[in-house]
């Protein structure tokens, strides 16, 4: 950037990758910013800004400015890649690691944590599973009783009992 200082130029990066990382790393985050964008006035949509938010300048924004453009990474360092603003990236990554999730369907929704998702999801499989048996079992019994009660009127169930008279 051309008649920039080096500090500001570090900021404006730090900024626009800051952007880039905290609204659009995934594919969803990524069709909603697109979807949003689509909804302001052409006149008013910045394509730099969009191209940004859809990772088409992460090379770009990833290398200094004496550097020449690196391949993407999947995690940056804060005190490499944001020596102006790691600090406070930090605390919101800090303060977002911290939020629970508030209603079950969120709670199902959240895979922050993978292993924590996995055994939801195992203890859920597992209990509906032994739910179900625990009824055909109880099907099964009672089928058990109703052949095991005599079917007609008063005759013993095993031959080796008196008949009385």
């Amino acid at each position: 950037m051309a008649g920039v200082h080096p500090d500001q130029y570090c900021l404006h990066r730090e900024v626009l990758l800051s952007l880039r990382f905290v609204l659009g790393r995934t594919r969803r985050s990524k069709a909603l910013a697109k979807k949003l964008v689509l909804l302001l006035p052409s006149e008013n949509r910045d394509p730099a800004l969009i191209s940004i938010l859809m990772g088409d300048r992460d090379a770009m924004l990833v290398a200094s400015p004496n550097d020449v453009p690196s391949i993407k990474q999947d995690f940056l360092t804060p005190w490499v890649e944001f020596p102006l603003l790691g600090e406070r990236l930090l605390q919101i990554q800090k303060y977002n690691e911290q939020q629970k999730p508030s209603s079950t369907r969120a709670q199902f929704r959240d895979t922050r944590n993978p292993a924590q998702w996995y055994t939801l999801w195992a203890v859920l499989i597992l209990g509906a599973l032994g739910i179900i048996l625990s009824f055909l079992q109880l099907g099964v019994a009672v089928a058990q009783l109703v052949f095991a009660v005599p079917r007609a009127g008063g005759e013993p169930s095993s031959p080796s009992e008196p008949k009385m008279m």
